[in-house]
């Protein structure tokens, strides 16, 4: 059954990267940039390309974190992919709107992962 999920996980990746996303890579950098300010949430949509974008450059990263952690939350994902790409702490907090202590317990129980 695990590697039935890892093959459908493979599949959905690769249709990503298939699929024509309505992002450019300056509006996205831009989206990134106003989120981590904190003066712009980042909708479902724009998370997507984000994931795209980063996929593109590191095609394993998915694999790499389901391998190690089995099953993974959104909110893990986004904080994967974001650490993945070196933004800091504190960046990612006002992206994902997670608070700083529950962030911070986050990244702890994710400290083992290489990205």
């Amino acid at each position: 059954k695990l590697l039935e999920k890892k093959e459908q996980n493979k599949l959905l990746i690769q249709q990503l990267h298939k699929s024509e996303l309505d992002f450019s890579e300056k509006d996205l950098m831009n989206a990134i940039e106003k989120a981590s300010e904190g003066r712009y949430q980042m909708t479902k949509e724009v998370w997507q390309a984000f994931y795209h974008a980063v996929d593109k450059q590191k095609p394993n990263l998915y694999e790499i974190l389901m391998a190690q952690m089995g099953q993974i939350t959104e909110s893990q994902k986004q904080i994967c992919y974001l650490k993945s790409i070196g933004l800091s702490n504190t960046k990612i907090e006002n992206i994902t709107r997670i608070p700083h202590s529950t962030l911070y317990r986050m990244l702890n129980d994710l400290k083992d992962i290489k990205f």
